[in-house]
């Protein structure tokens, strides 16, 4: 009788453990990796240069169409960080918070539809740590620091290369979001990070 508990509880286990899988999409599987890293490169471009905004915007409306739950979940964050962008070099204050609204929006169903892609966290929390306190999202700046840091920790290099994590490391570093011990334990990874 014990065996056949075991049995049971074994099966239980590994069922679980296939539904769990099956409700986590893989958001790498979604897209091109080649015109991912053509979207990465761009999207760090256009936080300094509006036409490289406006032409990464267009591409992504031109190729994925509206945004909708079947948008591939990486593209929705990075147009929901673009919307961003948008928000911070807006002159109008109404257009601003209206583009800042739409890109929480867009970086909220991303995180819910991911929540262990670091990217996807890297983007919402790069966002949320330079806007001010009284537009709120202080929960989730600390989350994703937090599983920002925690990801990191896996050293998993499949779809993002440890040279881009380790920006990511220090990043999360200088923001001073997370404890000292977390950062000391950043620098056992990566010792070579730049610290002010």
């Amino acid at each position: 009788m014990k065996f056949i508990n075991s049995l049971l509880a074994l099966f239980l286990v590994i069922t679980f453990m296939s539904v769990s899988l099956k409700a986590q999409i893989n958001p790498y599987s979604q897209v091109d990796l080649g015109s991912l890293e053509n979207i990465r490169i761009n999207y760090y471009a256009s936080l300094e240069d509006d036409e490289i905004l406006d032409k990464l915007v267009n591409t992504l409306e031109t190729k994925y169409g509206k945004v909708t739950q079947k948008y591939p979940i990486l593209i929705m964050a990075y147009y929901g960080g673009l919307l961003s962008i948008k928000s911070k070099n807006a002159f109008w204050p109404f257009t601003k918070l209206s583009y800042f609204n739409e890109s929480m929006e867009l970086m909220t169903k991303a995180v819910a539809l991911s929540p262990e892609n670091l990217e996807i966290r890297f983007i919402r929390f790069a966002i949320l740590h330079h806007i001010p306190g009284f537009l709120g999202h202080s929960e989730e700046k600390k989350e994703d620091a937090e599983k920002i840091y925690s990801l990191i920790q896996n050293q998993d290099y499949t779809y993002i290369s440890s040279e881009i994590q380790k920006g990511i490391a220090e990043f999360l570093v200088s923001t001073e979001r997370i404890s000292k011990d977390k950062v000391n334990n950043l620098l056992k990874i990566y010792p070579q990070l730049a610290l002010k």
